[in-house]
């Protein structure tokens, strides 16, 4: 059996504090677009060679690369954005299917992450200040993972809207 929330944070009602992870998770994403967006607008005015002087040397290989990964990220970004939407609605709504899809995509985004993780020290020269920020990172998004499915759990339990 997983471990099951009565509280948020320990002092915060279970509700509100779901409410509160949800529009901070709301906030960053949005943020994450807009800075998503201007990343992908500087590496477009990049490719096409415009600068102050005209003379910009630019490797097109590394900016089509870039141009690439900039886009996915972006994609990756609204997705985070949609499902982040989709928490807020199903926690004000009382929508138990719509917090059971974000918690599925959270879970997903946290097995990833923790791939990423893993992979990243296995390979990569060791970094202290990344090994402690991330992990601390991936546990804290573990916690926030249970205390929205111990939200979701009392949803269910109470027969609140199901679509």
């Amino acid at each position: 059996m997983m471990l099951e929330f009565n509280k948020c944070c320990f002092c915060v009602p279970l509700r509100i504090g779901c409410l509160i992870l949800g529009y901070l998770h709301l906030v960053a994403s949005a943020i994450l677009a807009i800075l998503s967006i201007i990343t992908l607008a500087a590496v477009s005015a990049v490719m096409s060679g415009w600068s102050d002087d005209g003379k910009v040397q630019i490797d097109q290989q590394a900016a089509g690369a870039l141009l690439a990964v900039t886009v996915i990220m972006l994609l990756l970004v609204l997705v985070l954005l949609t499902f982040s939407i989709l928490l807020v609605v199903g926690l004000h709504k009382e929508k138990k299917n719509y917090v059971k899809a974000y918690l599925i995509y959270y879970l997903v985004f946290i097995v990833l992450y923790a791939i990423v993780y893993v992979v990243r020290i296995a390979t990569l020269p060791y970094d202290l200040g990344y090994l402690l920020s991330t992990l601390a990172e991936i546990l804290l998004s573990v916690y926030f993972l249970l205390v929205i499915r111990s939200h979701w759990l009392t949803m269910r339990e109470n027969n609140f809207n199901t679509a």
